[in-house]
């Protein structure tokens, strides 16, 4: 399986980035493709057998309104080292759910169609070839799909079957124990609380969980997590502010709030000004507050873009404050965003040496 995640990799590095100008005409046609390849998920809803039933309708559509913008951040900053792992994660999505590979292919396949319809050539061709890798390797997708790289973790899974069998008090008291046994708080942030919740998400990805599941069990890691920074002494403060904030638009703020507790409990005078904000508040929130460190968290690869209008903003209006940019591994691998952000990081500990650096205590 991890040959054919390579495959997929080595795929992806033979296509080149769009042009400029195909990704502006790609961006002002983008509404007219989205429903012309949404009415055509409702026409083969009642026409083509084996395809969408009821209530499926709803999911698809918000499915491909997802890859449009996932396809838009793509385009807009040419990072295709991403390909492999979305194209797994689509395929895992859709086939869990009971759709064929036949589906998947036409899934795509409407896109290549909608853009060839929409945008005149040569703009069309380069955009289709970035779709076409998504219908072209779903062999390779399906091989690649059960995520084989991850090594087992026995204390993350036991941790997650409390998340799972919604147990607040035993997911506590278990992470207290491996506390006193001697366990760091950076271990049980990166290895048993983070670990589980991306496996959680997993679950939901393989249609095993409902999102329900995932919202109930990311409640209890915060209650887990607060008990393990209100159980453990702090080290000496350090004189640096620092704020943890996600890109707008990102729904999922667990783990820049598991970053925040790592720092506080490594010493930084945490400002606290919101996770998830709108960017005028956030901007306000900054100038009132005025950290010595911002780290900027996106875990979306469509939420990209904005991160880097977000970082670039910090950095032309306070020219004292560094930015980090973290959560996702795209960005250490691709250089766009070394040249944006002061630092990128990846994983909870990375932050706070990354952190460290920029200020010059490293």
């Amino acid at each position: 399986m991890i040959e054919k995640y390579e495959i997929l990799g080595k795929e992806a590095l033979k296509l080149k980035p769009v042009s400029k100008s195909a990704f502006l005409e790609f961006s002002d046609s983008f509404v007219q493709i989205q429903s012309f390849i949404e009415e055509k998920i409702r026409i083969e809803k009642d026409f083509v057998k084996n395809t969408i039933q009821g209530a499926e309708l709803k999911f698809i559509i918000n499915l491909n309104k997802n890859f449009g913008k996932f396809l838009l951040s793509v385009f807009e900053l040419g990072i295709l080292s991403c390909l492999p792992k979305e194209g797994i994660w689509y395929y895992s999505v859709i086939s869990s759910r009971g759709f064929d590979d036949a589906f998947f292919s036409r899934f795509f396949f409407n896109w290549s169609m909608a853009i060839q319809s929409i945008i005149n050539p040569p703009q069309s061709h380069e955009l289709i070839k970035i779709v076409d890798y998504f219908r072209e390797n779903v062999k390779n997708f399906k091989k690649a799909a059960l995520s084989p790289f991850d090594k087992e973790n026995e204390k993350a899974k036991e941790f997650l079957s409390y998340l799972m069998n919604k147990n607040r008090k035993g997911a506590a008291d278990y992470a207290l124990a491996l506390l006193k046994k001697g366990d760091s708080p950076h271990y049980l942030f990166s290895y048993v609380l983070s670990q589980a919740m991306k496996k959680a998400g997993v679950l939901w990805q393989l249609n095993k969980i409902e999102v329900n599941d995932v919202h109930v069990a990311t409640d209890i890691c915060h209650y887990v997590m607060y008990r393990i920074v209100d159980s453990f002494e702090k080290r000496t403060k350090l004189p640096y502010r620092i704020a943890v904030v996600c890109a707008p638009g990102e729904e999922h703020e667990f783990g820049a709030e598991l970053v925040e507790s790592l720092l506080e409990l490594e010493g930084w005078n945490i400002v606290d000004i919101g996770h998830i904000s709108p960017e005028e508040d956030m901007i306000s929130s900054i100038k009132k507050d005025t950290p010595d460190v911002i780290v900027l968290s996106v875990t979306m690869t469509a939420n990209l873009p904005v991160a880097i209008k977000m970082a670039k903003r910090i950095r032309g209006e306070f020219e004292d404050i560094k930015v980090i940019g973290g959560g996702t591994e795209y960005l250490s691998k691709e250089p766009i965003f070394k040249e944006v952000f002061d630092a990128v990081a990846f994983g909870v500990e990375d932050v706070h040496n990354k952190a460290l650096k920029i200020v010059g205590e490293k």
